[in-house]
């Protein structure tokens, strides 16, 4: 309603689309459910009443007055969606995401953000309300409950709250996002070796050349003795398609065999069918799996035996780092298991010092045939303390299969007092290191590797 003046005396507002039942809140929400309302930090709209204050705080008023649970969080331009954002998201029962307008040349856009949120809240509910924008803007973010106001004036504001509490249910009706429509319910199913050759594709068009595995190889790595599971998600239209895939292995922390390590090894999801759920299916499936199991007390992001990736490849293009912090892992960590970047380490013999650097003192020579007892003590009680997880495994492996011992155990004693350890193998000398690290072969059949090196009193090294 516009007054004689000319001034408006009534907010304007409306409800866009409402695809996944968001609308009205009271339908689905408790007293105590909390409402997070994020929104950006702006100037007041002109003529505004309350220059100095945040012009959505009419906003959260307004949903206060109906809902005693509402928490407000600003986000910026150069900040974004921050990691304290996303805790807040997964404390929510709905997310309000508001968008002031559409970005200035070379400003971050709003409505990406808006994505980010929406992969967040995973299967809690989220409404765009966008303040100033128009309905061509809105479509292209593919967002099932939108409202759409005038401006970010306290009126329309209000009107808008209104709305999401059914009060003003007048609609424009907008076609669904695409791919919303048709969307099925994707199914995970275990993966066996019968998939072997449609995995070999998926695994192409996700990866860079460089990590590419012949099939054998491929089987190799995924079927094990043990506690070993993958999932898939299949085209329903063809089931010789797969959509996604994803690893997981247990692996062992002692003698006992009763302290596991999980790992969530690998996720694979086809080029055209990202973020429509199917990776979080199986990420959840997997973390089912693993923490269902006996014995698991860890579970790590990536897998150090048998080494598909051992996290996540700091050179691959198009990888959402945040995808993975939105489900609670730390990857940007500095420290151990905390996100610290690995490496392995390339030297050619011609590069090699002339002379021995191992201090005086110290023998190093290959473990006797009987030592193997004492070695899995040693990197046992070294690994555990320097939280190195599956590296006891890695021996214990040699422990069943004793014909490697005295050629792929390297130990370094004080007299007669054993101080490191170290694993020695080459591409194919059948050892159980050589078949779980399938990466120096991809350099050439003459190239070997030093792994799991356990040194008492100091941090254990990978290579």
């Amino acid at each position: 309603m516009v007054h004689p003046s000319g001034h408006r005396t009534r907010g304007d507002a409306r409800l866009i689309c409402d695809h996944e039942d968001a609308i009205p809140l009271t339908k689905y929400l408790a007293e105590d459910d909390i409402i997070l309302m994020l929104t950006p930090v702006v100037r007041p709209p002109p003529g505004s009443a309350n220059i100095g204050s945040d012009p959505f705080e009419p906003l959260g008023l307004a949903i206060n007055a109906r809902h005693p649970c509402i928490h407000h969080v600003p986000y910026t331009k150069k900040g974004g969606i921050t990691p304290e954002i996303i805790r807040h998201i997964q404390t929510a029962q709905v997310v309000i995401f508001v968008i002031s307008g559409m970005p200035s040349p070379g400003e971050p856009s709003q409505l990406e953000y808006a994505k980010v949120v929406r992969a967040a809240c995973e299967k809690r509910r989220q409404i765009v309300l966008a303040c100033g924008t128009e309905s061509g803007f809105l479509r292209s973010g593919s967002f099932p409950a939108i409202i759409q106001a005038k401006d970010y004036h306290p009126r329309d504001l209000s009107a808008a709250a209104a709305i999401l509490f059914g009060e003003n249910p007048a609609t424009e009706v907008l076609p669904p996002p695409p791919g919303l429509e048709t969307e099925k319910p994707w199914k995970t199913r275990e993966w066996d070796p019968s998939l072997i050759r449609p995995l070999q594709e998926l695994w192409q068009q996700c990866l860079p050349a460089k990590f590419h595995l012949p099939n054998e190889v491929i089987l190799s790595l995924l079927v094990r003795e043990g506690y070993s599971k993958h999932w898939v998600v299949r085209d329903l239209d063809d089931p010789n398609v797969l959509l996604g895939f994803c690893a997981s292995f247990v692996t062992f922390k002692n003698k006992s065999q009763e302290e596991l390590v999980g790992s969530v090894a690998l996720i694979l999801v086809r080029p055209g069918y990202r973020n429509r759920g199917i990776g979080m299916e199986l990420h959840a499936q997997a973390l089912r799996f693993l923490k269902h199991l006996k014995g698991v007390n860890r579970i790590q992001l990536g897998s150090m035996f048998p080494r598909l990736l051992y996290g996540i490849p700091s050179d691959l293009s198009g990888v959402d780092w945040g995808w993975f912090e939105r489900r609670g892992w730390v990857v940007n960590g500095g420290t151990p298991g905390k996100g610290q970047e690995v490496c392995d380490w390339l030297i050619k013999f011609d590069d090699l010092p002339k002379q021995s650097l191992a201090p005086s003192g110290l023998t190093i020579r290959w473990c006797g045939y009987c030592e193997i007892d004492i070695v899995l003590d040693f990197v046992y009680k070294v690994s555990s303390k320097q939280e190195s997880m599956s590296w006891f495994d890695q021996y214990l492996h040699l422990w069943w299969h004793r014909d490697f011992v005295e050629t792929n155990i390297l130990v370094g004693l004080e007299g007669d007092r054993m101080v490191a350890t170290a694993l020695v193998y080459t591409p194919n000398d059948g050892s159980p290191p050589a078949r779980d690290l399938p990466w120096p072969a991809k350099l050439g059949p003459r190239v070997g590797g030093i792994t799991c090196i356990c040194i008492e009193g100091t941090h254990c090294c990978f290579v």
